[in-house]
């Protein structure tokens, strides 16, 4: 019989996908597509608010990938001389001057969530160069 499996392919330490596998073990013959993709759109416009942060009173960052979003805007601006980002002066008020909000909580700079001590050390990367 066969199988159609949508999902995202993973290797284990064999170099097979767990799911295809295991079925196979039971005499079913998987076919694997993935069926997700996922690709930052607004990179640009995201850095550019990121840069002017007094005109923001926090972040709320809803997933993983607003992280991620953040980390990709302040390690890209600040390999790229003369932008806001790439400004020392900016990160650290980007740091020091937005609240960060987290669902369901309330963090303030001072705290040690782990976006803030995100922005905290991207700053700190940033100051000592």
């Amino acid at each position: 019989m066969k199988v159609l499996l949508l999902k995202d392919p993973k290797e284990d330490d064999r170099g097979q996908d767990p799911y295809i596998r295991e079925l196979g073990l039971y005499g079913f013959e998987a076919t694997l597509i993935p069926v997700l993709s996922f690709e930052f759109l607004s990179l640009p416009s995201f850095s550019e608010k990121l840069s002017h942060p007094e005109g923001y009173g926090g972040l709320i960052f809803t997933s993983p990938r607003a992280v991620e979003a953040v980390e990709l805007c302040l390690e890209k601006d600040n390999k790229t001389e003369g932008t806001a980002l790439g400004n020392r002066s900016q990160c650290c008020h980007l740091n020091s001057q937005m609240d960060v909000h987290l669902p369901g909580s309330y963090t303030s700079p001072q705290s040690t969530s782990a976006p803030v001590s995100f922005l905290k050390e991207m700053t700190r990367r940033s100051t000592s160069r």
